[in-house]
């Protein structure tokens, strides 16, 4: 029964990969690298995210596998879900501190704003007739840097 609610979540929660930058980069958001990071694995991808309660305070919970990349058509370079290796699974719990950590880390590191992830600018909407629209980003003011 956990699998079958793991694959509906995917269908219905597309990860933020699937979306780009300004520039045409893919977009990744900070619970996927930092999921990522924990789950110790190369091409590791969270295809489920989950806010769960607990008496001790709310936390985010990742579901994901070692996924290949599509290398044709119009999802090349994205996540083959549909082909995860199921042997790599793993469910990854992150309290809010720990990703605040993360966050704090990955801007020291890095030296870009964790949001826009140094670009300035942060996703505002999608409509058919304008397509992807941004507006500065509210962290780091259009920077790009760490605030």
């Amino acid at each position: 029964m956990g699998d079958r609610i793991t694959k509906q979540s995917n269908q219905s929660n597309q990860p933020k990969e699937t979306t780009m930058t300004t520039d045409g980069k893919p977009r990744t958001g900070s619970l996927e690298l930092h999921s990522a990071k924990l789950s110790g694995l190369k091409g590791w991808v969270a295809w489920s995210f989950w806010v769960k309660e607990s008496p001790y305070g709310n936390y985010y919970q990742m579901v994901g596998a070692v996924c290949p990349l599509y290398v044709r058509g119009e999802n090349k370079g994205k996540p083959n879900y549909r082909a995860a290796d199921l042997s790599t699974r793993k469910t990854i719990d992150i309290t809010p501190q720990q990703h605040q950590e993360f966050i704090d880390d990955w801007e020291l590191k890095n030296n870009q704003c964790m949001n826009c992830l140094g670009t300035g600018q942060e996703w505002a909407g999608s409509s058919v007739e304008h397509g992807r629209t941004y507006r500065e980003c509210r962290y780091c003011k259009g920077t790009g840097k760490p605030s």
